[in-house]
């Protein structure tokens, strides 16, 4: 005998996930909720913390309806439910629509912190960028920095050195100071930095810089 499927709304959904979130079990949820097994209350928070709230919202079933008059909407260009969202929805749905030309890095911070007020789907596709991608970046930007020492290190030789060193001359630096870092490692945290050394008229330094670095290493 199989067992009916009961519909549970967004509201009840969301109210069992976020008690499974602060410490109450799936077996307890599920029998407290009348849920088919522990296993739904886990799968409905996975897809919460994957697609946040609108995940847990109900798909439509059957096939979309199609457009006789123009069955292949144009790709990239908005609906009309969006472009209204745009037009009419004030200044904060269409910085994000402005944001077209900037970084991801940006537009998943300004993503993330509206996703409380507007639906995420919406904001990504105002933002051009995927899902995936979105996820992807808001976790690399909550991740500890595994280069905060070696990047706080660089800076104060750079300042030391009155913004006069390149990356050779603080690679040498750094391996006097005991670190084990490679050369390439050292220039792309100097440019995520800002760092560029001042050029100085009839001046040179780069064969004795790199000398430096190669007596460094044979030692």
């Amino acid at each position: 005998m199989t067992r009916d499927r009961k519909p549970y709304d967004i509201e009840t959904k969301l109210l069992i996930v976020r008690r499974h979130l602060q410490g109450v079990s799936g077996r307890v949820l599920a029998k407290e909720y009348d849920l088919p097994s522990p296993g739904t209350v886990t799968k409905w928070t996975r897809i919460y913390r994957r697609d946040d709230e609108d995940g847990l919202r109900p798909k439509k079933r059957g096939r979309p309806t199609v457009n006789r008059e123009n069955p292949l909407p144009e790709r990239g260009r908005a609906t009309p439910k969006v472009e209204r969202a745009v037009t009419c929805g004030g200044g904060v749905l269409g910085k994000i629509a402005g944001l077209e030309g900037t970084g991801t890095t940006l537009k998943v911070q300004a993503i993330d912190d509206l996703k409380a007020h507007h639906r995420l789907p919406l904001l990504l596709h105002l933002a051009k960028i995927p899902r995936s991608t979105f996820h992807d970046h808001r976790n690399r930007l909550t991740r500890p920095d595994r280069h905060e020492k070696l990047k706080e290190a660089i800076r104060q030789i750079f300042t030391q050195a009155r913004s006069a060193y390149g990356h050779r001359r603080v690679l040498a630096m750094l391996l006097q100071q005991g670190w084990t870092v490679s050369k390439k490692t050292v220039l792309k945290l100097m440019r995520g930095l800002g760092l560029k050394a001042r050029c100085v008229a009839g001046a040179d330094t780069t064969p004795s810089a790199a000398r430096s670095v190669r007596r460094l290493i044979t030692c």
